[in-house]
């Protein structure tokens, strides 16, 4: 009898450590994104679906047209703290979002979730099964366990601890995140498809992947939740549009993803360039190829401060940065500089593209302007003309 009441309540103080007192959103969050026009909050599954409304935009609903994405909750993480960063996904992409509920927040207790999702939803034809922290480990199980159903895998602040393979997939990590176990992360990328993307978000942190606090080991986050977000859904998006053509319409375009008109005057022709536009660029650096971006609203020309002489590397293609003629300007001068890297051969493995937004001097014309220009980012692995090395 002893050993069963020890049995008893380590049982009961496991469900309510686990269950009952799991993180949520603030009451006020919750009722932020019920309150949103753009999206809809159901109850289902144990947890939430979030889908797009009328109100968004119809380029950006378009897009998102029969995709859904089934996403695992962290060890000990109630569904409602991902509504906050679901909505801000759907009204990136158009995607719809499933939050289930795990066993005792738990996603080992529910590695097969994903499957109810599937099995009940009607009017998806692509699935992309991911998660967070604990949750992310799971859907790389379940993943791995039923290859014929998962078209992507989503993981924000997790890693893989079986191989998934041929599918596209997108690993998103917050620079302030030491909850995930940074070393395992490293030893375990090999379990990810060849063509994985990783994109490291500056200031977010481990909790940021929803909205909640409390997390042990938590550190504090440089950016606020909202724009950890907006950053998480557009790296989403970005994903979402270059590894599955879901791309929204440029000219219908959510808030979160702007697009600008991009006029190039000189340099490799774009597609896009309007050589009956009279810009006075002023100042230029020698060797370099200036971009300038129309706003979309006011039909004003701004140029901006980028500049590039090469065309951006395929993915695959073998690059040595330290030779490149790599200029940098200060907009009236040519500056010379080394680049922070060796003389030897990369390859390169993923590119992503990002908006920034441009940073002009306080006496420029254009400094009290607000437009955001397009930026690509590399991540290469050394080469060695035989195979690519394991670290970045």
């Amino acid at each position: 009898m002893g050993v069963l009441v020890v049995v008893v309540l380590a049982a009961a103080g496991f469900y309510v450590y686990f269950g009952v007192l799991g993180f949520h959103a603030p009451a006020d969050v919750t009722e932020s994104v019920r309150a949103n026009a753009n999206v809809s909050v159901e109850r289902a599954y144990g947890g939430f679906v979030v889908r797009p409304t009328d109100a968004l935009d119809a380029g950006t609903r378009r897009a998102g047209d029969g995709v859904g994405v089934v996403f695992y909750p962290g060890g000990r993480v109630a569904p409602d703290a991902y509504l906050s960063s679901a909505a801000r996904v759907v009204e990136a992409t158009g995607v719809t979002v499933f939050v289930p509920r795990m066993r005792a927040n738990l996603a080992v207790l529910s590695q097969g979730k994903a499957s109810a999702v599937i099995d009940d939803e009607r009017g998806i034809d692509e699935w992309v099964v991911g998660g967070h922290s604990l949750g992310g480990a799971m859907a790389c199980r379940y993943a791995n366990a039923n290859p014929g159903r998962v078209d992507g895998l989503l993981l924000v602040g997790a890693y893989c601890d079986r191989p998934v393979e041929r599918i596209p997939a997108l690993s998103v990590v917050g620079t302030r995140d030491v909850v995930l176990d940074r070393e395992r992360f490293q030893e375990t990328m090999g379990n990810l498809p060849a063509n994985a993307s990783v994109v490291r978000i500056d200031g977010m942190n481990h909790s940021q992947a929803g909205w909640y606090y409390g997390q042990a080991r938590g550190q504090r986050a440089t950016v606020s939740y909202p724009t950890a977000h907006d950053r998480l859904a557009v790296a989403v998006a970005d994903w979402l549009c270059e590894a599955f053509d879901r791309c929204p319409t440029p000219a219908n375009a959510s808030s979160t993803r702007p697009h600008p008109t991009l006029i190039s005057r000189s340099g490799e022709p774009t597609g896009m360039t309007d050589p009956s536009i009279d810009v006075n660029a002023g100042p230029r650096a020698p060797n370099q190829t200036y971009h300038y971006f129309r706003d979309d609203d006011t039909e004003e020309l701004l140029e901006t401060r980028f500049a590039s002489q090469l065309p951006v590397p395929e993915v695959g293609e073998v690059v040595e940065f330290g030779s490149l003629p790599i200029d940098r300007s200060d907009g009236d001068a040519r500056a010379e500089g080394d680049l922070d890297v060796d003389d030897q051969a990369y390859v390169v493995r993923e590119r992503s593209y990002q908006y920034v937004q441009p940073e002009f001097p306080a006496d420029d014309p254009a400094s009290d302007q607000e437009i955001t220009i397009l930026g690509v980012n590399l991540y290469v692995d050394p080469y060695d003309d035989d195979a690519h090395a394991a670290d970045d």
